[in-house]
């Protein structure tokens, strides 16, 4: 088993992680199903799609008892380092800010469909 972890080589963010094992994955995909869509196939068409991809495989998984955080972690140069106190009051920010948005278009929504006639005007969600 390995821990494997899909990130963006500029950013440094961390798109996806997981536990793999390429080995098994190998052996089911060609020996069992040729259409089988296997973690290490998924990796390699979004590095395709998307050049400033990259994937750095641990050795061993037990070097990450827990998987890392998007929203605490990112990698750079392959390594997987914790985000400066900055970057996660950035992230906390646009969570606030996408709340927000949310909250307003939700609202809108829920108006729009009482003035449609679709709810009714004493409608409390």
């Amino acid at each position: 088993m390995e821990v494997y972890i899909l990130y963006n080589k500029i950013t440094g963010r961390i798109i996806s992680s997981g536990r793999i094992n390429r080995i098994r994955e190998a052996l089911v995909k060609d020996f069992n199903n040729p259409d089988y869509s296997t973690i290490t196939a998924d990796i390699k068409r979004k590095k395709t799609e998307n050049p400033d991809l990259d994937v750095v495989y641990t050795p061993n998984f037990e070097w990450f008892p827990n998987l890392p955080n998007s929203e605490l972690h990112k990698a750079v140069n392959g390594e997987v380092v914790p985000l400066s106190e900055q970057e996660l009051q950035d992230n906390e920010t646009k969570i606030q800010q996408t709340n927000m948005i949310n909250t307003r278009m939700r609202e809108l929504a829920k108006q729009s469909l009482i003035d449609e006639g679709k709810l009714p005007v004493d409608y409390k969600e």
